[in-house]
């Protein structure tokens, strides 16, 4: 019921109260005055009930329209948590992809070099030797190939380990618990300093002091990204992180001037749109 309909009831309720209280008047010229002035307070009571009663009413609707504003609200948020949840799951699978991709390369390198090596000839000005020394020269391949077998076994190890502590970490992190998060990181690149995982660790350690509005801290933790892995594809991203952490701060000057780097360095890529977009809000 709309506010403009309750308006014209009420109008209509006071009239007939009016018409009432004059058909009273008529009916009863010859009762008392106080008798009048009784049978005009009910009718006043009646009314003011009236109008507490759609007043009421009203206040009922509005409660539910705030309720119904609330949910929605509600559900927004929790889909805007499980998209976040999603983005880094997403992006940790890419990156992991990236990495195995970059290990095989390096792997593929490493075998191309290895037979490189064996296909050229080794010639050296030593004395013929003897039988004896030949049988212990040919049993020296044998030592060395089952020593690199038991170093691959601990390499291994180590590599589960290593993929093991950074699930942990990574968990912490999808969990919110940014704190922990960030401490669980930094103990990671300590243990497995230059390995597969460290760089994107480093980007973690950064996105958790951003997710905590400690944007001076955030612009150190980019920062170190940016100096420490420059191979890492994560450096347009860190970039971007950086000067929306100067916007958060208020200086202006230096976020243009690292969104105009980025840009110029990064041409053809989503940061780049993405930096063009915050320029324009400068």
């Amino acid at each position: 019921m709309g506010p403009y309909l309750i308006k014209r009831l009420l109008l209509v309720f006071f009239v007939m109260g009016l018409c009432a209280q004059l058909y009273a008047e008529q009916a009863s010229n010859s009762g008392s005055l106080e008798d009048r002035i009784s049978h005009l307070e009910r009718l006043m009571n009646s009314q003011k009930q009236l109008e507490l009663l759609f007043r009421v009413k009203q206040i009922k609707q509005e409660n539910q329209q705030l309720r119904s504003l609330v949910e929605e609200q509600s559900n927004e948020i929790h889909l805007l948590k499980q998209r976040q949840k999603d983005r880094y799951t997403d992006l940790n699978k890419r990156i992991e992809i990236l990495e195995k991709g970059r290990d095989v390369a390096l792997d593929s390198k490493t075998k191309t070099i290895e037979v490189i090596d064996k296909s050229v000839p080794i010639i050296k000005n030593t004395p013929k030797k003897s039988s004896k020394s030949k049988v212990v020269d040919a049993a020296a391949p044998a030592v060395e190939k089952k020593s690199v077998k038991k170093k691959k076994t601990i390499s291994d190890t180590d590599h589960q380990a290593e993929q093991k502590a950074y699930q942990k970490a990574y968990n912490e992190l999808i969990a919110h618990r940014y704190n922990k998060a960030r401490d669980s990181f930094v103990r990671f690149i300590q243990h497995y300093p230059g390995r597969r995982y460290a760089h994107i660790a480093q980007y973690w350690i950064a996105e958790a002091s951003y997710a905590q509005r400690n944007y001076e801290q955030a612009i150190i933790d980019y920062q170190l990204l940016l100096d420490r892995y420059s191979f890492s594809p994560k450096k347009a991203e860190a970039e971007l992180k950086k000067a929306y952490s100067y916007y958060e701060l208020a200086d202006k000057d230096k976020a243009r001037e690292i969104l105009h780097s980025l840009i110029k360095n990064y041409p053809d890529t989503t940061e780049s749109g993405q930096a063009k977009h915050l320029l324009k809000k400068l």
